[in-house]
């Protein structure tokens, strides 16, 4: 296949503008009819009973992290509010929950410290998407507002979106110190009808001083490192909320289509 902008008008992708951020009791109405209102990567605020619900789970499954970083992690309030449960992999599958990770700025022996955690969709207050989060200009860290200038440059020239994930995305939402000097730049990108994504990915290898870790994301299916879906290969992996699998090109394309259709 190819991988020029040519290519990328099969995918008709009516993609642009941002997804919005419900609140508490639009949340709540999703749940209420059986829809998942998250996707991955997703940002959760969760509400005051379901962090003592989860800070009570932590404690029982984290002994070895300590109450007091616990407390800090999920019922402290810093300087741009409270951290943000993350979605990931949905390995419970138990109904009416959801399976996130609080992700903390602290690390121990080098690692950085996570919890996983189910936690009630109903106590699911807010969603905020990482592409909400790139459009927050003010809050982007100083330390890499120029690698981020850049990104929306290449984004805006190449007719990309992109959100902010990882270390980037929770110090731009928290205010907290999580970029560490060998952080990458992680983001989530989609494409729209008249992308370029071989010049976007071209983009990314030059005059950024991080480097930059980018995955594309196909609407109610996943996503695959753009990396390996510029490469030759016929097929991809592809993470999903499910789990990761490997797609052929043509069929993730075709899959993709059919879920804007229907």
């Amino acid at each position: 296949m190819h991988n020029g902008a040519g290519e990328n008008e099969a995918f008709g992708f009516p993609f642009g503008g941002t997804e919005g951020i419900p609140g508490k009791a639009e949340a709540r109405q999703y749940v209420e009819k059986g829809h998942r209102p998250v996707k991955r990567h997703g940002y959760l605020m969760i509400g005051g009973k379901g962090r003592l619900y989860a800070y009570g789970e932590a404690v029982r499954k984290y002994p070895e992290i300590g109450r007091e970083h616990l407390g800090e992690l999920l019922l402290d309030r810093h300087d741009f509010g409270m951290v943000p449960a993350i979605v990931r992999r949905q390995e419970n599958k138990k109904d009416g929950f959801l399976d996130v990770g609080w992700s903390s700025w602290k690390r121990k022996d080098g690692v950085r410290i996570r919890v996983s955690l189910s936690v009630r969709e109903a106590d699911v207050e807010q969603i905020i998407s990482p592409y909400e989060v790139f459009l927050m200009k003010e809050r982007w860290p100083g330390q890499v507002s120029e690698d981020l200038m850049r990104l929306c440059l290449s984004g805006e020239k190449y007719r990309v979106d992109i959100g902010l994930i990882g270390a980037v995305g929770m110090e731009a939402l928290t205010g907290l110190s999580y970029i560490a000097p060998d952080s990458d730049l992680d983001i989530i990108i989609r494409s729209r009808a008249d992308s370029d994504l071989d010049g976007f990915s071209r983009s990314l290898g030059t005059g950024f001083k991080r480097r930059v870790d980018a995955e594309l994301q196909f609407s109610g299916i996943g996503g695959v490192k753009l990396g390996d879906w510029m490469g030759k290969g016929q097929s991809v992996l592809v993470k999903s909320l499910d789990g990761a699998m490997l797609y052929e090109k043509k069929k993730l394309i075709r899959a993709e289509n059919a879920s804007l259709v229907g």
